[in-house]
């Protein structure tokens, strides 16, 4: 295969000088670790919503009389 080359960019190095910005964690290289403390929370979240139903419930039954 042939490659045509019509220019030069001048000052490319491909040498790894500066430190990444975020951490691999931050980049994503740790999903497992992320789904496994987004269903925590969110077992957690639902647990509170479902323990407070019938207090909401309550609730609107009380309005209703109002």
């Amino acid at each position: 295969m042939e490659i045509y080359v019509t220019g030069l960019q001048l000052g490319l190095s491909f040498a790894d000088i500066t430190p990444e910005l975020f951490a691999g964690q931050e980049m994503g290289e740790d999903a497992q670790r992320v789904l496994k403390d987004y269903r925590k929370l969110y077992a957690r979240i639902t647990a509170d919503v479902k323990a407070e139903v019938p207090q909401v419930r309550a609730s609107m039954t009380w309005a209703k009389q109002i």
